[in-house]
């Protein structure tokens, strides 16, 4: 990431999943179902976050980070 990222929009892209991660800790069933049992989170309009909820271990395991920019197909 910060090979490709200036230091700006690396800081920028951790307050953002620090927000996220506040947010989905308080609410985790606050964000749209994308796939599955997977929940999707917009970050920007340039990335996602999808996640799953294990209610039985109370959990929130990040699947992975996604670049909207990006076909859905590659979402596998």
């Amino acid at each position: 990431m910060r090979e490709e990222w200036s230091e700006k929009e690396v800081k920028k892209f951790i307050k953002r999943l620090q927000e996220f991660e506040k947010i989905v800790v308080l609410f985790p069933e606050l964000y749209a179902t994308s796939k599955g049992d997977l929940k999707r989170a917009v970050l920007s309009k340039h990335n996602s976050v999808l996640y799953q909820i294990d209610d039985k271990k109370q959990l929130i395991r990040v699947i992975t980070i996604f670049d909207n920019r990006q076909h859905p197909s590659k979402l596998k």
